[in-house]
């Protein structure tokens, strides 16, 4: 293939292949996304990982400060690196389309990565083995599409994203096809032919479906729009045109006490890809009669509600309601914030929530719900400059003892703190003695050096195992 046509066919990738949609769908397609800086670095699909950029590094990198860290990969085929083809296609799309620029580093682990490679093993095998074999599964498209449009992806971004896709693959992996021995202008043009076809094929199906989900989502007045839902949670952003209208009635609705859900999910194969509206009159019927006063968002893995409390309205009552949720909605967990007044009560509560939720994730709590109030020691503990101090300090000397003595004092100090410092309910539970209790909570006191009765100690000890159970992944309370 000659770089003259390489030039004329990356041209012909970057041309628009679909239509534009109608004006109603391109004002809905622009919620604003999750600032990245709520994301944290974390291992990446395809034998890579994500690091912070050191100084004067040489690297690939994308627009957020993250690089791509090399290492070794199983070659599809000669030349065919699809970890090395994939992470180029997404260092493209994060450098020139804002929109998935904004997506935190988990998105692009476990969403854009995946997607990329699928779309390169099916142009492999389209080019292997026949177009007949490098079908991409519609399905998966038309669910990608509506994941998307509620990520704040516009239609232009989508259809871009994949004209870019088209362009890198053929920059890449066309110098394979000119090397070719025999038949190096066919070969060049039937993978140029291939990356085409395969292009205009998924736009097409990702442009029916996100236009079907545009068109649903404005005759849906259930979920909130994305950047409104930026606007309510964060105080971000400047809401525009038909966002504004809403504004001035979430104001009034929340003008008094209220109380932010999060129910979040673990990751994209659980949420099921599929629209978040289905979600809806399920997470609405646990509101019961104040289904309809329950304000709405999605973004990303998580569904936020916000509950404007009823003067009537419990605790307990609230709480049941959260309990609802978390057994109504599967492969999830709800957290639940405290009740705060008026729109700037909102980013706090939401906050409160969603640290909930993800330590709920880490303790596997599914079947409750977590509020706050539960879970404020672990979040102090977790967030402490001290925290590995703090375990080195009171768990790790204590496991260790009970792993070399066969011993039960991690055990017994759990269920101390859980029958509220009473010896002779420990006892029962742990089927000993009240004075075989007293003994242990001594040996504590000697490995340690802190008195469990001491309440500063104490508390010292409670957010140390607390702690522990954080890495631990449990929430069994006899640890």
């Amino acid at each position: 293939m000659t770089g003259t046509t390489m030039v004329l066919l990356e041209e012909a990738m970057g041309s628009p292949l679909v239509q534009p949609v109608s004006v109603l769908a391109n004002r809905l397609h622009r919620p604003t996304l999750r600032a990245k800086s709520e994301a944290q670095p974390v291992e990446v699909l395809l034998g890579h990982r994500l690091v912070p950029d050191p100084p004067h590094a040489s690297s690939e990198r994308y627009s957020d400060g993250y690089e791509w860290k090399e290492s070794p990969l199983t070659a599809v085929g000669p030349g065919w690196d699809i970890g090395k083809v994939a992470r180029a296609v997404v260092t493209r799309w994060l450098s020139d389309i804002h929109e998935l620029a904004q997506f935190p580093v988990v998105a692009v682990e476990q969403d854009l990565l995946p997607h990329c490679a699928s779309l390169i093993e099916v142009l492999h095998s389209s080019i292997a083995c026949g177009p007949d074999k490098g079908e991409v599964d519609d399905n998966e498209l038309r669910d990608l599409a509506v994941r998307r449009f509620h990520q704040g992806v516009s239609l232009e971004g989508l259809l871009r994203s994949y004209r870019l896709w088209g362009r890198t693959v053929l920059h890449m992996l066309g110098p394979e096809a000119q090397s070719t021995p025999s038949n190096r202008m066919d070969a060049g043009l039937q993978m140029a032919e291939q990356i085409m076809r395969l292009v205009d094929h998924v736009s097409l199906v990702v442009t029916e479906a996100f236009r079907s989900e545009a068109s649903g989502f404005a005759s849906d007045r259930s979920l909130l729009r994305g950047d409104q839902l930026t606007w309510l949670l964060h105080g971000e952003g400047v809401l525009k045109g038909r966002a504004t209208l809403g504004a001035s009635a979430l104001a009034q609705s929340l003008k008094g006490q209220h109380i932010v859900m999060v129910v979040r999910f673990q990751g994209l194969d659980e949420l099921g890809t599929a629209s978040p509206r289905g979600l809806v009159e399920d997470v609405r019927s646990c509101f019961e009669s104040d289904a309809r006063r329950v304000i709405l968002g999605y973004r990303h893995s998580e569904l936020v509600c916000v509950y404007p409390l009823a003067d009537d309205r419990s605790d307990e009552g609230v709480r049941a309601i959260a309990d609802r949720l978390a057994k109504r909605v599967k492969h999830s967990v709800v957290g639940m914030g405290r009740s705060h007044a008026g729109l700037a009560g909102v980013p706090l509560g939401y906050a409160e929530a969603a640290e909930a939720s993800a330590i709920a994730i880490a303790l596997k709590r599914f079947d409750q719900a977590t509020s706050f109030r539960d879970v404020v020691l672990h979040h102090i503990a977790r967030t402490s400059d001290y925290s590995g101090s703090l375990i080195a300090d009171t768990v790790t000397p204590l496991r260790e003892y009970d792993a070399v003595h066969e011993g039960d004092l991690v055990a017994t100090l759990c269920t101390y703190f859980e029958t509220k410092y009473n010896l002779a309910r420990t006892g029962k539970l742990l089927h000993v003695h009240p004075n075989t209790v007293a003994y242990r909570l001594r040996r504590i006191q000697e490995i340690t050096g802190l008195d469990p009765n001491n309440p500063d100690d104490l508390l010292l000890l409670s957010m140390g195992l607390k702690l522990g159970q954080l890495y631990a992944g449990t929430s069994d309370h006899r640890c």
